[in-house]
């Protein structure tokens, strides 16, 4: 293989790497909007393993108030339109 073909093949793979990155973050929102009761709470059932998977995102929101922000407004903005 080409070093031309090497390239594309290292820039796609980055490039699938950081939209998998923008979707695992988006997604945390409309699962908790999804797994959300009649009351707006999350059955304590599926907190350990939200807490698990997301854990990143949520040290995020707990270190920055910017982002929590925008986190909080995206949140809204998906729950008022379900």
């Amino acid at each position: 293989m080409s070093e031309n073909g090497k390239l594309k093949i290292l820039r796609s793979c980055g490039s699938l790497m950081i939209i998998l990155l923008v979707i695992y973050v988006m997604s945390f929102g409309p699962v908790l909007v999804f797994l959300e009761d009649q009351y707006g709470q999350v059955p304590r059932v599926y907190h350990a393993r939200l807490e698990m998977f997301y854990a990143p995102v949520i040290g995020t929101l707990d270190r920055s108030d910017l982002f929590a922000r925008f986190y909080t407004e995206y949140y809204e903005l998906i729950r008022f339109r379900k």
